[in-house]
């Protein structure tokens, strides 16, 4: 039996080719020559529907390079690679794949565009919009949105697809409207109510942000627990410890955890949250049974690690403290791990370590000042690409490559042109 969001899947992605055959149908008449030909655009439906995109392409392109005035073939190319791109994201595909099939849509669309002369034609500027979106054009995919709200008044999907590009313009008030109003249309879809979340915390409203995923973790509390209710409960969390509200995050934590027992991020966090509660057997029992995985991200893995060295260190085994401190710097380079590290070496006699790990502390601690800076930089300007490269510069030096590789990830997703990009690629290869 099919799950709600797989059901909605399914009903898109029928919508998606409905668009392909309305493309088809697009009043440019039969194909403008070799009428005794097959129909391409009918070969190439049959080779898409068989999940072959390259045969499919191959059949358009060949076809276009004798007819590039085929008005219903350039717009069938540009709509098949935006559907590719879509069905690729939904299956949890690639991302530069994701990007690279959506941006191949961009050329085909706009000639179709043109061959118009304004006439207009079926869903082009929304999926012109998801193309110049994934392309990091997000002013001019905002502006296609609008045009396509102008076709359909009150679009959900549209809403939080303007939503998106206007949070990543900085534009947060506007974001915030326009995921309201996707919400408010019915949307159930995780990304409307997460991004809407973000919107109403980068306009500094954490209390209200932490609300709207509450809200949304109700409205889907009825259905078996998936990705969307822990993203929302972690989510919750997140804005439960910027408002220094331990107890709301601990609750939160506890039922995401069970969702994805596998996910050391979110164990991890949990056994930090109930360390500074001082509830330190629950705190150990968490991390413990997260460090017997022995798997996850590394700047994860070190947390695991610097908290059960604090719960040693607290309980007095020096010893013990300094050998998951050193696991934990193994995996990551922290100022705190340090600081700690250095004074569990003094009160084991080793002054001349203990001198050494604070002045590599000071070191540390400049640079993740620096780091938290650019961080809350990104918050407000995340379009900001030679900030991104300053960061992904800095966690690499910080030894952190995990974050390092998903930001430049990041970077080459929305930039791929960006100038920095061999010089960071190099440099992460080299850490």
């Amino acid at each position: 039996m099919l799950t709600e969001p797989a059901r909605r899947a399914e009903a898109r992605a029928r919508r998606t080719l409905a668009c392909l055959l309305a493309a088809v149908a697009v009043a440019s008449g039969p194909c403008p020559a070799h009428a005794q030909r097959l129909d391409p655009r009918r070969d190439a439906l049959e080779a898409f529907q068989r999940d072959d995109l390259a045969e499919a392409e191959r059949i358009l392109e060949q076809w276009l390079a004798d007819n590039p005035g085929d008005l219903a073939s350039q717009l069938f190319l540009g709509m098949m690679r935006v559907t590719a791109s879509q069905e690729l994201a939904r299956k949890g595909g690639d991302p530069s794949t994701i990007r690279a099939v959506a941006v191949a849509a961009i050329p085909p669309l706009e000639s179709a565009e043109r061959l118009a002369s304004g006439r207009p034609l079926p869903d082009l500027h929304h999926a012109l919009g998801y193309a110049l979106m994934l392309d990091g054009r997000f002013e001019e995919a905002a502006g296609r949105y609008t045009r396509a709200l102008e076709e359909k008044p009150g679009s959900a999907e549209i809403l939080r697809q303007r939503g998106s590009c206007r949070l990543e313009l900085g534009d947060f008030q506007g974001a915030m409207e326009d995921l309201g109003r996707a919400i408010q249309g019915g949307s159930r879809e995780l990304p409307s109510h997460t991004a809407y979340a973000r919107s109403l915390f980068l306009l500094g409203r954490e209390a209200e942000a932490r609300e709207a995923l509450e809200s949304y973790h109700e409205l889907i509390s009825k259905e078996p627990p998936d990705e969307r209710h822990f993203q929302a409960l972690t989510g919750v969390a997140r804005y439960a410890l910027l408002m220094s509200d331990l107890e709301g995050a601990a609750g939160a934590l506890a039922a995401a955890c069970p969702i994805r027992p596998q996910d050391v991020p979110c164990a991890a966090e949990l056994g930090k949250v109930l360390y500074r509660l001082g509830r330190v057997d629950a705190a150990r029992e968490a991390l413990d049974r997260v460090a017997a995985l022995d798997e996850g991200p590394r700047t994860a893995r070190a947390e695991v690690a610097h908290h059960r060295g604090m719960i040693a260190m607290g309980q007095g085994d020096m010893a013990g403290a300094r050998t998951l401190f050193e696991e934990s710097l193994s995996l990551a380079v922290r100022g705190e791990t340090l600081q700690q590290y250095a004074a569990v070496l003094r009160r084991l006699g080793e002054s001349g370590a203990a001198e050494r790990a604070l002045e590599r502390f000071a070191e540390v601690s400049e640079l993740e000042a620096a780091l938290g800076r650019l961080e809350d930089h990104l918050l407000t300007r995340p379009t900001d690409r030679e900030a991104l490269a300053r960061q992904i510069r800095l966690l690499i030096r910080l030894e952190r490559p995990e974050e390092a590789a998903t930001q430049l990830q990041r970077l080459r997703f929305s930039d791929p042109g960006n100038p920095a990009l061999p010089e960071l690629e190099r440099s992460l290869s080299r850490s």
